[in-house]
């Protein structure tokens, strides 16, 4: 003999109360997923401009906008080597 059934409910629609944990539990996983790989991203960038000597001399420059002071600026600053990594292997996808 069948089971009984409740009014309100269809065939097919059982209960499903394991579902929420479920889904819960891959919010707070993809969560920390995200936020370590933000954290490590943000550390190796922020190693790569850090041991750049060129960006640390950039702070060195006069604020004045007097053409002696940019042209001062402009001399002073070194543009040797600025295309140093400038080759061909660095922009290919492999």
């Amino acid at each position: 003999m069948d089971a009984p059934m409740n009014p309100n409910m269809t065939p097919g629609s059982a209960s499903r109360s394991g579902g929420t944990g479920f889904v819960i539990a891959t919010v707070i996983l993809l969560a920390v997923i995200i936020a370590g790989a933000v954290y490590f991203w943000r550390a190796r960038a922020d190693k790569a401009l850090g041991s750049d000597a060129a960006l640390q001399g950039i702070g060195t420059q006069s604020s004045s906008d007097d053409a002696a002071a940019i042209e001062a600026d402009l001399n002073a600053t070194d543009v040797n080597g600025v295309d140093y990594d400038l080759t061909p292997s660095n922009f290919t996808s492999s």
